[in-house]
This record gives structure tokens, C-alpha cells and sequence, in this order.
């Protein structure tokens, strides 16, 4: 089960309490129980491109930590936009940006309007790039990557059951 962050506030480094918000993505009436587990993160942690991959080789799947990979199922490349859509399986508690190469591994910048959708019933994102026609070279594109998570590390000694049934 995926969740999307609603918006968090955190007390400070004194108190190390967090509090957050948040939505479960494909959770529905039978859900009988979920099961809450601690990240932990470490800050100030250099997150590194993970190796580009071909864009003609879909799924493309990005193992971004021992806990979770990033899976992009489609990418659409049209002269007005770049659409593409993917999900998250495992533990992935950020939204991911993802970073556009051509075929020798050079970035290639894109700009534009970004439109986001989600189907909450699935779990998949639809991006849509919609090109603003600067400085646009996408015809060069091959290869797509996204950043390794943060150092984080999942608290399982801490995790919280809570039962859904009546």
C-alpha cells in the first residue's frame, strides 16, 4: 500500500516528534488492518542518479533501496509533451523526479508545465510535461533515471498495528 503525503510538520531536532498526514493509496471498505512502521532517515545524505536506462525497454525498474523500487511502465514523447506513468513498489515515501538522457548519457533539459494525475485505486502516476518550446531538444531523448532514496532505514522494533474491523 503506497501513501501520498498530505502535508507534515516536524517539531523540531529537540523533541524529535513528527507529525504527519497522509492518504492510503489502494486501500478500500476490506482493508482489515494496517500496520504503521517508523522511517528513519538520515539527513545531509548525497543522493545519487542512478544508472540511466532506455526508454524502449519498458518496464523500466529502479531499485531506489532495500525497501522499495520505482517501476516506469509507459513514456510517450510527443512534439508538445512528455507523458509518462509509473508507480511505486515498496517503501518510497517522496514523490520521485525523474531526469531525461540522450543515448551517450548527456541530461538533457526540458522545461515546461508539469499536469499530475493519480489513480488512487491503482497507485499509478500520470505525469504530463507539457513543453513551453525552449530550448526543448527532445528529440534526442533515449534514457530516463530517478535519484537512490535517502539512507533510510525502517524502525520494525517500532511498528504500530491498527485493526480496521469493527
Amino acid at each position: 500500500m503506497d501513501i501520498v503525503d498530505k502535508g507534515g510538520f516536524a517539531a523540531g531536532p529537540s523533541t524529535k516528534i513528527f507529525t504527519s498526514s497522509v492518504e492510503f493509496l489502494k486501500a478500500d471498505k476490506d482493508t482489515k488492518s494496517l500496520t504503521l512502521v517508523p522511517i528513519s532517515e538520515y539527513e545531509n545524505i548525497e543522493e545519487n542518479m542512478l544508472e540511466p536506462q532506455s526508454i524502449d525497454k519498458l518496464p523500466i525498474v529502479f531499485k531506489v533501496s532495500d525497501y522499495g523500487s520505482i517501476v516506469i511502465e509507459e513514456i510517450e514523447i510527443t512534439d508538445k509533451e512528455i507523458k509518462y506513468t509509473f508507480s511505486k513498489d515498496g517503501v518510497i515515501p517522496y514523490y520521485p523526479s525523474f531526469e531525461f538522457y540522450d543515448e551517450e548519457g548527456n541530461e538533457i533539459q526540458v522545461g515546461g508545465r508539469v499536469i499530475e494525475s493519480l489513480d488512487r485505486h491503482t497507485g499509478r502516476y500520470i505525469v504530463r510535461l507539457k513543453l513551453d518550446g525552449k530550448n526543448n531538444d527532445i528529440s534526442k531523448i533515449k534514457q530516463i533515471s530517478t535519484c537512490s532514496d535517502r539512507d533510510i532505514k525502517l524502525l520494525y522494533d517500532q511498528k504500530i498495528k491498527i485493526n480496521l474491523e469493527k
